[in-house]
């Protein structure tokens, strides 16, 4: 079982590292390169990450940007 964080928010390793360290087990972030508008802002200090996937995390990609899929039409979602 793998469990994914998705974005790469400050929560990631203030709130689910710890969680995670407690249970014993690891998990994988999936970065981002931009933030939908409106969101807290990604950090993107690659140092942090690198800790995180030494400390046996995997790092993968969630993708370039991040559409805002409240914004999309039906046929754009499809």
């Amino acid at each position: 079982m793998t469990f994914t964080i998705d974005d790469n928010f400050l929560t990631t390793l203030t709130d689910w590292k710890p969680l995670f360290d407690v249970k014993g087990i690891n998990g994988c972030a999936a970065l981002l390169i931009d933030a939908m508008e409106g969101r807290p802002p990604l950090v993107d200090n690659l140092t942090e990450w690198l800790a995180l996937q030494a400390d046996g995390w995997e790092i993968a990609n969630h993708g370039v940007t991040h559409d805002d899929l409240r914004t999309l039409t039906e046929a754009q979602l499809e």
